[in-house]
């Protein structure tokens, strides 16, 4: 189904991990959201992948990723998947008003 069509997608742009294809992770959340999509799988793949892609992900790629967790799941997985997309951002913040 879909779902797998997307895990597979998630997966093979996760091994190549160049900047352009870390937006597809955005991509993704966003059109879950849409769909009103579900997946455990594709949340447990985007938390494994989450490590990798955080540097490379757009801050409007974050919030995409954090709202769909937060909105299409519950518990430890998407908790922590958010907490790491937060700590992220604040980061950013942290760090552009240290470079003024």
């Amino acid at each position: 189904g879909l779902v797998t069509v997307l895990l597979d997608f998630v997966r093979s742009v996760a091994e190549q991990a160049t900047t352009s294809d870390s937006q597809v992770i955005g991509n993704v959340a966003r059109a879950c959201m849409r769909l009103r999509l579900k997946s455990p799988e594709l949340l447990t793949c985007i938390s494994q992948l989450l490590p990798g892609l955080l540097p490379q992900l757009t801050d409007q790629d974050i919030g995409s990723v954090a709202t769909s967790c937060a909105c299409l799941y519950s518990g430890p997985v998407s908790r922590s998947v958010v907490e790491a997309l937060g700590s992220e951002l604040a980061r950013r913040g942290l760090d552009q008003v240290s470079e003024q």
